[in-house]
């Protein structure tokens, strides 16, 4: 097996290059793959590094050699927070090198501080890695081919976030921090959506670039020279800060431990870089509707989002990843009655600092389930106990013979034993309800041991705007809503309020429908009236 390693080759080629404004590139694609929003606003000793690692990338992705790492980087006057930062953003930046794995090593010898990228062991033969990447470009190319039928920068990314939600799976697996497992394996984390939407994007000459936060992956795109939000993963599409803010505070805080006992509370969206807090675009502004052309003609109709289900593949093993994520809350698409599901998953990342140093996922026992939850929804008077398959679509059980470990689906979703306290939606309501909507999960017991199941929203009747109350507010809503329909128009919802939540709230009536009517309202004004004079 030959693994290559030239120190002094890279170190004197890239010493020029990191002299030079932008980042180098081969151009071995025939599409943009990045933006250079990040990199032009390192110092020199920062871009001298991503310059190093770079051609290190561009060296394992063009060879049909054997790799178990790339070849080595360079770099000096960054401590080791700064260089861990720098080089998952560099990962993130460059998804197009779908075998670079979520860990590295990095140390000190006798021609100074190096990092090495790690590779998947999927992907270390030469011969298995280009018949990955001539997969990768052509799935890839697919996107762009079908996005690019439009002419704005809005329209492009909206066509991509929308095909990305809809194609892929949120399941865990091997490759799931790279964009790999999104545009082959149909099925992802929010790393793989970010990755892949970052690279696509890009490469229909929208200015996109990626968020880490400390439970979640994300992105940030400029349109019509204003930057916004963009979560692929939780469906979420040109959000300013306000708005992922109101999401964030509907989702909650959650706690985070790391495996020196140590913890954090967050919300999805908050950041966790420490030398390059600053790097970050504004995305205060709420989009105002305005488009920028980029190139091309109006497409004649505008392509439809596909709907062919995803395939997904399954695997019986799987083994322990690192990842920059301690929590994370997701959600993907299914057949139920919203759409969309919700896995749970705790794992930690461990960042030392001796000479020779690599990030290790230790397995503990919060790590022994993978669950796969629905969504459901639920009024607060509803005393109807808790349905279990309702909340979940399968439930996988770890089990460790020797080295290997394996998954092991729980048949009888009966076994999982409910709480007295949890058991139906008017207790959950009455004992963990925030600002007059609860949501999160319910636990249950499985061999003794706890797991958490269902992405589970409980509101209060006609509660159409989320703020607790329900009152004329939420008829007029409603009435606004219906008004908006009925002339065609495209209907608003109050800021920071999920679509799906309010549209359950507001169904009072038994016609059948998911879409609030007038005759909604009218049930709502009528339901707040009797609340407001104490007659309900």
């Amino acid at each position: 097996m030959k693994v290559h390693r030239f120190y002094a080759l890279l170190t004197a080629v890239c010493t020029g290059l990191s002299l030079l404004s932008m980042p180098f590139s081969a151009n071995a694609y025939e599409f943009r793959t990045t933006s250079d929003y990040y990199y032009q606003q390192f110092d020199a000793n920062a871009k001298a590094l991503y310059d190093q690692l770079l051609l290190a990338a561009e060296t394992v992705d063009q060879s049909a050699e054997t790799f178990l790492t790339a070849p080595d980087a360079r770099y000096s006057g960054l401590n080791a927070d700064q260089l861990h930062d720098l080089v998952f953003m560099f990962m993130y930046d460059h998804p197009e090198y779908f075998w670079i794995a979520n860990s590295y090593h990095y140390g000190y010898d006798w021609n100074g501080n190096y990092v090495r990228l790690n590779v998947y062991s999927e992907y270390q033969n030469g011969a298995d890695r280009q018949a990955a990447r001539a997969q990768f470009v052509s799935t890839a190319q697919g996107y762009i081919d079908r996005a690019m039928q439009y002419d704005t920068d809005y329209d492009r990314s909206k066509y991509l976030s929308e095909q990305l939600y809809h194609d892929i799976a949120y399941q865990t697996g091997s490759l799931d921090q790279s964009a790999a497992s999104a545009l082959l394996q149909k099925k992802t984390v929010c790393a793989g959506f970010t990755k892949a939407y970052s690279l696509l994007a890009n490469a229909c000459d929208v200015d996109t670039i990626s968020y880490i936060g400390i439970g979640h992956g994300w992105n940030a795109t400029k349109i019509a020279g204003n930057w916004y939000h963009d979560d692929v993963t939780n469906a979420l599409f040109l959000y300013h800060d306000d708005q992922i803010a109101a999401f964030d505070k509907r989702v909650g805080y959650y706690t985070a431990t790391y495996s020196d006992g140590s913890t954090v509370q967050y919300l999805m969206h908050d950041l966790d870089y420490k030398y390059y807090t600053g790097i970050f675009p504004d995305t205060s502004k709420e989009y105002n509707g305005e488009k920028t052309v980029l190139s091309g003609e109006p497409a004649a109709t505008e392509p439809p989002v596909e709907t062919t289900a995803p395939t997904v593949e399954t695997t019986a093993v799987t083994t322990p990843q690192t990842t920059t994520a301690t929590t994370r809350r997701t959600r993907e698409t299914t057949t139920t009655t919203r759409a969309t599901t919700t896995t749970w998953m705790t794992t930690t990342t461990t960042l030392t600092t001796p000479s020779e140093t690599t990030t290790t996922t230790p397995v503990s026992d919060s790590e022994r389930f993978h669950v796969t939850n629905k969504t459901a929804y639920y009024m607060a008077d509803d005393n109807t106990p808790f349905d279990v398959s309702a909340l979940v679509e399968k439930v996988e059980y770890v089990i460790k013979l020797g080295s290997q470990e394996y998954l092991l689906e729980v048949s009888d979703l009966g076994s999982l034993s409910l709480p007295s306290d949890w058991s139906t939606p008017t207790k959950v309501f009455a004992n963990a309800a925030s600002d007059g909507c609860f949501h999160g999960q319910i636990p249950v017991t499985y061999l003794d041991k706890a797991i958490n199941i269902g992405d589970v929203w409980i509101v209060q009747r006609g509660d159409f705007d989320g703020n607790g109350v329900t009152n004329a507010a939420d008829g007029a809503e409603v009435l606004v809503y219906a008004a908006a329909l009925g002339s065609g128009e495209t209907p608003r919802f109050p800021d920071g309020v999920d679509p799906e939540v309010a549209a359950f709230a507001a169904k009072l009536t038994s016609d059948g429908t998911r879409t609030p009517n007038a005759s909604d309202a009218a049930e709502i004004l009528i339901l707040a009236a009797r609340i407001g004079s104490g007659s309900l």
